[in-house]
């Protein structure tokens, strides 16, 4: 079976890099992959992509040799059973502001008796490589469950929420978290210096309970900047803004203006 090689950077305190794939393109995700990417995020919270489209972009990910992550619709036990069966290496769960969240979270992404996830087919043994009785016998071990910081009820219990066993991951989400701080506008990026304490506070946070710190950034500075703090697992926005912002680069160098 194949070893989560994103889990073990993250635990052992190494950078990861990565994207949002929010196009619910296949060949956008296959183009990702390629590219040098340690893990890609399938989004089914604020993307267009359904269940069959985003078991193929896992397939075409890993194949690849990036592992494929999804953020679930909402954290429930239903959207976390079936992103890990279409063949997801990891969850990223939206909106987590308690601990009580946060294990219910962890549960659903563990069979028994770590956890109530259901014993099913799916595709999860073909994504890692592996036959049906090794992963359900390994995959409590490979799973990367991912947890978001996005609202100021989360920063108020975030030592609560990140000391509970199995979470290996907080990433911050910055434009519900920086709409929950009352920062105008939202926003990627925040110079806001109660975004930058928020960032530190999870940072911190983190580190004391010796889980993985995430954020998302609009640009390969901002993201080499993140990376030199010590966060841990760094995406560089999604690739609908990677495609944008290179066009509109390419349009402006083509007008000459």
């Amino acid at each position: 079976m194949r070893s989560n090689h994103v889990k073990r950077a993250v635990r052992e305190g190494r950078p990861t890099i990565g994207t949002w794939l929010s196009l619910g393109s296949i060949a956008a995700a296959e183009r990702m992959a390629n590219v040098g990417f340690d893990w890609l995020t399938i989004d089914l919270e604020h993307a267009p992509t359904n269940w069959e489209t985003a078991a193929t972009m896992a397939a075409v990910v890993a194949a690849q040799g990036a592992a494929p992550l999804v953020r679930v619709p909402s954290s429930s036990d239903e959207n976390i059973k079936r992103a890990l069966d279409l063949g997801a290496w990891g969850i990223v769960a939206p909106m987590v502001t308690s601990p009580e969240q946060a294990a219910a979270i962890v549960a659903s992404c563990k069979y028994p008796p770590d956890g109530v996830r259901s014993l099913a087919g799916g595709r999860n043994d073909l994504s890692w490589g592996t036959d049906t009785v090794t992963y359900f016998s390994r995959a409590n071990e490979e799973i990367f469950v991912c947890i978001q910081i996005e609202h100021t009820r989360a920063l108020e219990a975030l030592d609560q929420i990140l000391a509970v066993p199995g979470v290996d991951c907080a990433f911050v989400g910055p434009q519900d978290l920086t709409a929950s701080l009352g920062i105008q506008p939202p926003q990627l990026d925040s110079p806001d210096p109660r975004y930058q304490d928020a960032l530190t506070r999870v940072l911190d946070a983190a580190s004391r309970h010796s889980v993985g710190a995430g954020v998302m950034v609009a640009s390969a500075r901002e993201a080499r900047r993140r990376l030199d703090e010590g966060f841990t697992l760094v995406s560089l926005a999604a690739e609908a803004r990677i495609l944008t912002v290179a066009a509109s680069q390419a349009v402006r160098e083509i007008r000459g203006s």
